[in-house]
């Protein structure tokens, strides 16, 4: 598959996030030392304002079951200690669910290294990997996450890489006109860097096979 645009050439280990480095490190005890080839998203920082404003959410969704609670306790009102029960499991019950979204959204990314690529998302699933058993990569065009990468296994198994869709262009770097190529495909920018990558791996498997 063609790749179009530019491939930005790879980062040292210093240009890439923390939580990358974090990453290969557990890796390396899957697949042995190695380095950041890529990651995404670039920055998670963009994530404390969803968790402040869960922070509020939490506050404000238990203080009122919590006070009606309390009065009917204190005056003796047994339907509104019954009402203030029901509306703390249900705040709690929404509140945990959104929190469960809110980090299921935070630690969805996409990392690949010498060994691999591991792929982390929703719903708190990990994929990895190993660069033999990926066939191709290559870009959705239809559906929900046109223009996210995909990896192509050698059993035909399709992986879509929720982390690199067009809408979490912001979080990887890329504005959106980024994700359209010249032929008018959605391209993720990440997509050409991980079909640089394979070929590369590819490249490196077939020079050890033809050295004597």
């Amino acid at each position: 598959m063609s790749t179009p645009g530019h491939t930005p050439p790879p980062q040292g280990d210093a240009g890439w996030p923390g939580w990358a480095h974090k990453r290969a490190a557990k890796l390396a005890e899957v697949w042995g030392p190695g380095r950041v080839l890529l990651a995404y998203p670039r920055t998670r920082a963009l994530f404390v304002l969803p968790f402040v404003m869960l922070g509020v959410m939490w506050s404000t969704a238990l203080s009122a079951p919590l006070l009606l609670l309390f009065s009917g306790q204190f005056s003796g009102q047994r339907t509104a200690v019954v009402v203030g029960i029901g509306l703390l499991i249900f705040f709690v019950l929404m509140c945990t669910a959104v929190t469960l979204l809110a980090i299921d959204s935070w630690r969805t990314s996409i990392l690949a290294t010498p060994g691999g690529i591991e792929v982390r998302q929703f719903p708190f699933r990990t994929r990895r990997v190993r660069w033999d058993e990926l066939h191709r990569v290559e870009a959705q065009q239809t559906g929900y996450r046109t223009g996210a990468s995909v990896l192509v296994l050698t059993t035909g198994e399709r992986i879509v890489c929720k982390a690199t869709d067009v809408r979490r262009a912001f979080y990887n770097g890329h504005r959106i006109r980024t994700f359209k190529s010249s032929a008018g495909q959605f391209f993720s920018p990440t997509t050409a860097e991980l079909i640089s990558l394979h070929r590369e791996w590819m490249r490196n498997v077939g020079d050890r096979k033809s050295r004597p």
